[in-house]
C-alpha cells in the first residue's frame, strides 16, 4: 500500500481512533528508546486545535521521557502544560498521574516543591482515581517530612489528606497517614 493510500485510510478513521493510534505509537517510541521521535510528534500534537485528551496523554509520555533523561526542568514544564489544559475528569486524572511520576524525582531533593504542586491539586474537586493517586503522593510527602523532622509541613499534609479525599475511596491512605503521624510522636 502506498503512503498516500495509507494516509487516506488513516484520515478516514474516526478522530478517536486516530488519537489512539498516535498514543500507541508514542508509547512504542518510549519503550524502544526513540525519544527524539516522540518529542517531535508531541510538538506536532501540541499545536493541534482541540483534543486536550490527546495532548495530555502525549505530554505525559514525553514527561516520562524527560524523567528518564533526568531532565527535571523539562518534565516540570510538561506538567505545567498538562495543568493548563481543561479541568475535565480525564485531565485531572492525567494531572495526578503526571505528578505521581514527578514525585519520584522531586521527593528526595525538592520535597517542598513537590508539596507546593501537591497542595495545588489536592485542593481541587478530584475524581476518585485522582484522589487515590493524590492521597498516595501525600503519604510519600508525609513520610519524607517526618523523616526530615519537619513537623509543621507534616501536620499540614495530614490535615490535607483528612479533609480533601473521600474517606470511602481513600480510607487506607487516610488511616495510614494517621498511623504514620501518630507513630512519629
Amino acid at each position: 500500500m502506498s503512503s498516500r493510500n495509507l494516509t487516506s485510510v488513516l484520515s478516514s478513521l474516526p478522530e478517536t481512533n486516530q488519537c489512539k493510534a498516535v498514543i500507541a505509537y508514542l508509547r512504542e517510541l518510549l519503550t524502544s528508546g526513540k525519544w527524539g521521535e516522540a518529542e517531535a510528534i508531541f510538538e506536532k500534537v501540541s499545536v493541534i486545535t482541540g483534543h486536550p485528551e490527546l495532548k495530555a496523554e502525549a505530554a505525559s509520555i514525553c514527561l516520562l521521557i524527560f524523567l528518564r533523561r533526568q531532565n527535571l526542568p523539562a518534565a516540570l514544564g510538561l506538567y505545567q502544560y498538562i495543568c493548563s489544559l481543561d479541568r475535565s475528569i480525564e485531565m485531572l486524572c492525567h494531572r495526578a498521574d503526571a505528578l505521581f511520576h514527578l514525585a519520584g524525582s522531586l521527593l528526595p531533593e525538592q520535597p517542598s516543591r513537590l508539596f507546593g504542586l501537591w497542595r495545588q491539586i489536592s485542593t481541587l474537586e478530584l475524581p476518585l482515581h485522582a484522589q487515590r493517586i493524590s492521597a498516595h503522593i501525600g503519604l510519600l510527602l508525609l513520610k519524607q517530612f517526618l523523616k526530615n523532622s519537619d513537623t509543621a509541613n507534616a501536620t499540614l499534609i495530614l490535615h490535607q489528606i483528612q479533609v480533601s479525599f473521600s474517606r470511602s475511596a481513600c480510607h487506607a491512605a487516610v488511616t495510614e497517614a494517621q498511623k504514620i503521624f501518630q507513630q512519629a510522636f
